[in-house]
């Protein structure tokens, strides 16, 4: 396996990092762009998510993380969920809002951190791949209640040399995996006692 020394591998995720955001920043100004974004790497992804979920229709979900072209927030919603997207970024909240009303969708844009929201009220929580710490996903995962369901994006293979992870077994409660392309997984935890 590719082994990266910290630094490299510290140059190389902000790199990565940057560029997303540049293209996310990108299609969110550029509605073109946005749709042929989120048709080619999101639509598909939160379809299978929501599938493995098992939520509800109608469902209350969190996004965290959930960036200047909200994609998840804007699928759950599409799909009849009542959504609260929350990002600590103040210009990914910007551009956000911006998309979420030039969509005329219902739904919240927040700025903040998971610290500042009361998860618990929330039927299922999506934690985006680049939120960070990956810390707070082992704090939401360890305060879920009872019927609450966790989903969040992790990388495997190479991927983890270079992206913070969590470990699924660091979480002391059963996970559901599943792999997805290009090295990253999403994980599945589902609430009560651990």
């Amino acid at each position: 396996m590719l082994k990266l020394s910290r630094k490299l591998s510290d140059e190389v995720l902000h790199l990565v990092g940057g560029s997303l955001k540049v293209m996310e920043s990108l299609g969110a100004r550029y509605r073109s762009l946005g749709r042929v974004y989120y048709s080619l790497f999101y639509r598909s992804i939160v379809e299978r998510e929501m599938e493995f979920a098992e939520i509800k229709p109608g469902s209350k979900v969190l996004n965290v993380g959930c960036g200047p072209l909200p994609m998840t927030a804007v699928s759950l919603a599409r799909n009849g969920h009542s959504v609260v997207a929350l990002d600590k970024d103040k210009k990914a909240v910007e551009s956000a809002r911006k998309v979420v009303d030039d969509l005329g969708l219902d739904l919240e844009i927040v700025r903040g951190d998971p610290g500042c929201v009361d998860i618990t009220e929330f039927d299922a929580v999506w934690v985006s791949l680049h939120v960070s710490p990956r810390s707070e996903v082992v704090e939401m995962a360890r305060a879920l209640k009872e019927d609450q369901v966790l989903v969040f994006r992790n990388v495997r293979g190479w991927l983890s040399e270079i992206y913070p992870r969590v470990s699924p077994g660091v979480l002391g409660r059963d996970v559901m995996r599943v792999k997805r392309s290009f090295g990253k997984e999403s994980v599945f935890v589902n609430g009560g006692e651990a």
